[in-house]
């Protein structure tokens, strides 16, 4: 094949090996604003707002960071210690067409391709060597491909499971490529710190300090069953397996996701209970929507909030029946708001999540609201229709009044001051 690498002859014959790839698009929501507006090319770039905006450093370019911004801290401290950065909303939408064109060319080389959020995904060469070359040719090619026609850069991990390609991946960043040796997981791993490792948070490296465990190795060296006991069955036995290398989890390709989620800080600290809600209900409306654009229906809900005093608290409860309808969703949605703001401090951040999503068809409708259901989805479709063209904005249900002239409106809906990212 063109522009394919020569083959080996032991790969012709090779029996087919599990060997996953990571593709991660570095700095994402940064590297996108690059690729839109060339002349910020080699400049710090900072997303997430304006200098004199509320909120939170949501990404930052890697010109930014060496000069000390990092991701998550005040926007108003990124300006400090980075005056000369250029400072922007960012672009959700842009930047996901961006991703969709560099998954695409991923495609090109097997049809394996799990993309497991905006801005990364994985995907399975096994058997492709006789086909695409060696996975480290296949790699480099890949790389090399996604900068020179989207513009975006890459950290690229290979290794025999998902767990050790993204550990591979995270160490070559940014813009590099790692391989862990086929059958080399526990060595590749023993020497890194028990935070390098896929789903190990602060509290879990915290507790695990406290055992004098600080490297992958000294994890290594720890009976499962202690795990077991001290992590609970499955977090321990994922702990167990991921320290060495060892995860079975498949690449399938258009997984669907496990949640949908929208989330935004705001630009004034209020109390005001009528906006509040009214967001919320909104941050559910877009939720829903996106369920429904992917065939899916959600059977728990959650709600978080964010107070001034920076403390936080969420809860969730379980659906009557599974939904993709914010009408039907509110009422429980409501209820946990206002079980979940208990504190006399104003909100700083709303956020809602739709959980334990599954395939929405199949629902049983009652003999007696047979009928109405059938209106409810009939009217459900017309609006995704009329926002699908003229904008999300165009039809505001309800409590959503509440936000108009205290909220921008864009194009696309209500210009949220965190950007809004599904799982």
């Amino acid at each position: 094949m063109p522009g394919s690498p020569p083959i080996a002859p032991s790969d012709l014959y090779a029996p087919a090996r599990r060997t996953i790839v990571h593709l991660d698009v570095d700095a994402f929501l940064a590297s996108a604003e690059q690729v839109l507006d060339p002349a910020l090319r080699g400049r710090p770039v900072v997303v997430g707002g304006l200098p004199r905006d509320r909120g939170i450093v949501i990404s930052s370019s890697y010109e930014a960071r060496a000069l000390g911004v990092r991701n998550g801290m005040r926007l108003r401290d990124a300006h400090r210690v980075c005056p000369a950065a250029v400072f922007r909303r960012g672009d959700v939408h842009a930047a996901m067409a961006l991703a969709e064109r560099a998954w695409e060319i991923a495609r090109r080389e097997t049809p394996l391709v799990q993309v497991t959020s905006l801005d990364d995904a994985f995907l399975d060469l096994a058997g492709t060597a006789g086909l695409r070359g060696p996975p480290l040719a296949v790699a480099e090619r890949l790389r090399a491909a996604v900068r020179a026609e989207v513009g975006l850069s890459l950290s690229v991990g290979i290794g025999d499971s998902k767990v050790l390609a993204r550990v591979a991946g995270d160490l070559s960043k940014p813009g590099g490529l790692r391989q862990v040796p086929p059958g080399g997981g526990p060595e590749f791993l023993a020497p890194l710190p028990v935070e390098a490792l896929p789903g190990v948070g602060r509290s879990t490296a915290r507790l695990l300090e406290s055992f004098r465990i600080g490297t992958v190795g000294d994890l290594q060296r720890v009976d499962r069953g202690l795990l077991e006991e001290t992590f609970g069955r499955h977090h321990g036995g994922v702990l167990f397996a991921a320290a060495r290398g060892e995860d079975d989890d498949p690449v399938v390709p258009d997984a669907p996701p496990r949640s949908v989620s929208r989330e935004t800080s705001l630009a004034a600290d209020t109390a005001d209970g009528r906006f509040l809600e009214g967001l919320l209900h909104y941050l559910l409306d877009r939720a829903a929507g996106e369920c429904r654009a992917r065939g899916l229906a959600a059977r728990r809900v959650e709600v978080r909030l964010a107070y001034a005093d920076f403390a936080a608290a969420h809860r969730s409860a379980t659906l009557p029946g599974p939904s993709d309808d914010a009408r039907a969703i509110w009422p429980v949605a409501r209820g946990l708001f206002r079980a979940v703001r208990e504190r006399r401090v104003m909100v700083r951040r709303v956020g809602a999540s739709l959980l334990d999503l599954g395939p929405a068809g199949g629902r049983q409708a009652g003999l007696f609201t047979a009928a109405a259901e059938a209106k409810g989805r009939r009217l459900l479709a017309a609006a995704d229709a009329v926002r699908e063209r003229h904008g999300f904005s165009a039809l505001l249900a309800g409590p959503e009044i509440a936000l108009l002239g205290r909220m921008e409106l864009g194009e696309k809906g209500f210009v949220l001051r965190t950007p809004s990212l599904s799982r």
